[in-house]
């Protein structure tokens, strides 16, 4: 019987698109990417300029001077521009102060203020605005990591610019201010105690261990009237010829002064503070044995001093404290019958 052939087509392999195609192996697949050529991505190196502003912001164990930043809201009144304006004198080399207006709300977001803050390399801030229902207000606060760590709400009234006040003489640039805190409520509330270091924080300027006198050429006076206001007045300081050593001061009034109202405050948790607080290990005292203060500051020691041997010790000996020798005087010698015969008699 003979075979039938077979359709044309029949018993080939099927090429049509819808056809299964097997999956290249891993090898093929190599040598299809070597035959391509591959491309190196390197990252791109960074400026030595962001190198140098990334390692200023590092942390540091005696960190810089505080930095202020001055900015106003959308509606900031002239009174009000005056004593960002004149406090950013005031403050100068250490403030930076923004013109533009920036819609901003503390109390309710304060993602845009910490942004502007950290830009500016500022750990201090005061934002000035108005409103119907707040006006004339002030808002002082400090970051800390880079967000938030307390911030207190004022109201502005009384103002004296620099330049309404006549004053011969005016607070030199970069020189330090002596601080005087007047009043008993700063240390009976505790939120004004927190204000106290809040001031202390903006007006001190930076740090130091010695101040020359000459240098002291303004004061800074805060008076709490209260609970809840506070009066804020500047001085510049003359010192005049004495009898003495010491030469007689004088203050003249110098401004910015003004009258600060507390209003809001969001004050920072105490575990938030403590860590703020904390000081580094590097900064800390060693600990010296047997050494303490005392109430006046003076270092007071504790000397172990351990038995001493008396028997070996060289001393001054005096005759008169000696017992065993005495004088030749002083010896009694025993009457004999040798001693009564006289003396032609004795052999």
């Amino acid at each position: 019987m003979a075979l039938k052939s077979s359709p044309k087509g029949q018993g080939k392999r099927d090429t049509g698109p819808k056809a299964k195609r097997k999956a290249p192996t891993p090898s093929a697949k190599a040598a299809k990417v070597a035959s391509m050529g591959t491309k190196r991505v390197t990252p791109k190196k960074p400026k030595a300029r962001v190198l140098r502003l990334l390692k200023a912001k590092e942390p540091k164990l005696v960190e810089d001077g505080k930095q202020a930043l001055f900015l106003k809201g959308t509606k900031c009144p002239q009174l009000l521009q005056t004593v960002l304006r004149d406090l950013t004198k005031l403050l100068k080399p250490n403030a930076k102060f923004l013109s533009r207006k920036n819609e901003i709300r503390p109390f309710e977001d304060v993602t845009s203020l910490e942004f502007l803050a950290d830009k500016n390399d500022c750990a201090l801030f005061c934002f000035g605005s108005h409103s119907k229902k707040r006006p004339q207000n002030l808002i002082m606060g400090r970051t800390y990591d880079k967000h938030l760590l307390d911030m207190v709400e004022f109201g502005v009234s009384s103002v004296e610019g620099l330049d309404a006040v006549k004053a011969t003489e005016k607070k030199r640039c970069g020189s330090k201010p002596c601080l005087v805190f007047a009043g008993d409520g700063w240390h009976q509330d505790a939120t004004l105690e927190r204000i106290q270091n809040l001031f202390m924080d903006f007006f001190r300027v930076d740090e130091v261990n010695k101040v020359a006198l000459a240098g002291i050429d303004a004061v800074t006076s805060f008076t709490a009237m209260g609970t809840d206001s506070i009066l804020v007045r500047n001085y510049h300081v003359k010192f005049k010829k004495s009898q003495g050593r010491v030469p007689n001061v004088l203050l003249e009034a110098m401004g910015p002064n003004f009258t600060l109202t507390v209003r809001r405050h969001q004050l920072a948790a105490p575990d938030l503070w403590r860590t703020a607080c904390k000081q580094p290990k590097g900064l800390r005292p060693k600990k010296v044995k047997n050494e303490s203060t005392n109430v006046l500051g003076e270092t007071v020691g504790r000397v172990h001093v351990g038995r001493q041997d008396l028997t070996s010790m060289r001393v001054k000996r005096v005759k008169a404290g000696n017992t065993a020798r005495t004088r030749r005087s002083d010896v009694i010698k025993p009457v004999t019958t040798e001693s009564r015969k006289p003396a032609y008699l004795s052999t």
